[in-house]
């Protein structure tokens, strides 16, 4: 994308730019979409090109009777609404930054798209699997005996339970982002999908009551093993289950791995069960404990209430349900 960032630069200014400016202005602009979003970004315009390609239309600008097709043909691909909408923000970006008129905001493109929302509905069709309390219990049972990554499997499931937190945040947490207080700790979260302007937020995690389960324990026996001052909390561990001599911090995708194998050695396979599902289960057990929807999105740090409704109205619809009272 850089050639459409260099031609999105020159609408900043009057005249055009030196070489220097020109490269720090695109950094600049590269900078205003997280690194994953624009990996996502490349990787469906490719797709889109290659369609292009295939049936002999321009990619940039386009046609937005083309990109309609486009996306009809994605439905009978058997994609889903996510995959759709991702690839029109994609073309979107990509013309935007080439200094092009949005191609999907044409009145046809847009109900073209508002047709096949309707006709595939919003519901998500791959969702994790809220893990219960007692589904946590058996998958942190399989850490022990099992050494050093036991200590740092336990430490990632109950940390990220506790804290709500994504599979990215925890991969991407530091020593220096713990602020040990009396009563748990306070996590600086330095950058998150709910906050892209890397503001930083707060996550506090108190100790439990079972000490099998209790979050602190296990984080701070986790950093005992590790013996570090500085650098990622969570990292990988050698195949004799050592802490390697150079640590190396674990991705997202690692996080995700290890909470299904703990899934899998749990008796838990048959579930939807993913990194995600830490985080889901936090939210969906607050709700089902009557925990007030605000209170809960402050400790998930929801952007949109929308959003952590999926896990609150379930449970809200089972106590306001009136089948209880019929009698059956």
């Amino acid at each position: 994308m850089t050639k459409e960032l260099e031609t999105a630069s020159t609408d900043l200014v009057g005249a055009p730019l030196t070489e220097e400016e020109t490269a720090r202005v695109v950094a600049a602009l590269a900078d205003s979409r997280a690194a994953s979003t624009r990996r996502a970004y490349a990787s469906k315009w490719h797709t889109w090109s290659r369609w292009c390609q295939a049936t002999n239309r321009p990619p940039l600008p386009a046609d937005g009777a083309h990109v309609a097709a486009y996306l009809t043909q994605l439905v009978e691909d058997g994609k889903s609404l996510s995959t759709i909408n991702g690839m029109a923000a994609a073309i979107r970006a990509y013309h935007e930054d080439a200094g092009l008129d949005d191609p999907t905001a044409s009145a046809g493109v847009r109900r073209v798209r508002a047709g096949l929302t309707r006709r595939l509905g919003v519901a998500s069709t791959k969702q994790a699997h809220a893990l219960t309390v007692l589904e946590l219990q058996r998958m942190v049972a399989t850490c022990d005996k099992d050494g050093v990554r036991g200590a740092r499997d336990r430490a990632v499931l109950l940390l990220g339970f506790a804290g709500a937190m994504r599979r990215s945040e925890l991969a991407a947490l530091e020593v220096s982002d713990i602020n040990r207080m009396r009563d748990g700790v306070a996590l600086t979260i330095r950058e998150s999908k709910g906050d892209q302007t890397k503001q930083g937020q707060q996550v506090g995690v108190t100790w439990g009551t079972n000490k099998e389960t209790c979050p602190i324990t296990a984080l701070y026996a986790w950093l005992d093993l590790l013996g570090i001052d500085s650098g990622p909390i969570f990292c990988r561990v050698t195949r004799h289950n050592t802490v390697p001599i150079k640590v190396s911090a674990l991705t997202g995708e690692s996080i995700d791995q290890i909470v299904k194998a703990r899934a899998e050695l749990a008796g838990l396979g048959g579930l939807p069960i993913s990194g995600h599902s830490l985080r889901a289960g936090h939210a969906t057990t607050a709700a089902e404990h009557g925990v007030d929807a605000a209170r809960i999105a402050r400790t998930t740090r929801h952007v949109r209430l929308e959003t952590l409704a999926k896990y609150v109205r379930p449970s809200q619809a089972l106590k306001d349900t009136t089948a209880k009272d019929l009698g059956l």
